[in-house]
């Protein structure tokens, strides 16, 4: 029969395509869930850090966090 002949050669190059995307799905998948790749979570971090040495009083950390989440 012709299409179990075909069968393994559709594998052949189906199988590293599927491969690869499923590689690419992971990375972007782990990626995503990174603090640093977020929206605005360097800005924040530097913001947090900015408040606990004194920098800035609450007020202006209020207002500057708002400003990041816009």
């Amino acid at each position: 029969m012709w299409w179990t002949d075909y069968w393994p050669m559709h594998w052949m190059f189906a199988g590293p395509l599927l491969f690869f995307a499923a590689c690419a799905l992971f990375m972007f998948l782990m990626m995503r869930g990174m603090p640093g790749h977020r929206h605005g979570g360097r800005a924040q971090r530097i913001l947090r850090e900015r408040f606990a040495r004194g920098e800035i009083n609450k007020a202006e950390f209020e207002e500057l966090r708002q400003a990041l989440q816009d």
